[in-house]
């Protein structure tokens, strides 16, 4: 009786252990790609390489962002129901005597 218990722990090990190999087998394989339609070639999917950092790309788009909402603001028409301000951008001459 012992001797058919420890077989079918045995048994089970090794299924566990088949089990693991496959599981591994296919997390190995999701890491690739297939080149094409049906071609068996696989390639490992790979992060592009640039010469500038994702911290400094993130600080160049969020300075674009920033520029171009100011930029936005300083070219919206201010509306002022003070009838002495002037609306335009450029300074006002002083006229000489």
């Amino acid at each position: 009786m012992k001797q058919r218990g420890r077989d079918q722990m045995r048994l089970s090990w090794m299924q566990k252990r088949e089990r693991n190999k496959a599981v591994a087998v296919a997390i190995i394989t999701n890491k690739y790609k297939k080149i094409g339609r049906g071609k068996e070639m696989l390639q490992p999917h790979e992060q592009i390489e640039t010469m500038t950092g994702w911290r400094m790309m993130n600080a160049q788009v969020k300075q674009r962002k920033r520029n171009g909402s100011n930029l936005k603001e300083n070219n919206r028409l201010r509306i002022n129901n003070n009838h002495n301000h002037s609306n335009r951008k450029h300074k006002k001459r002083s006229r000489s005597k």
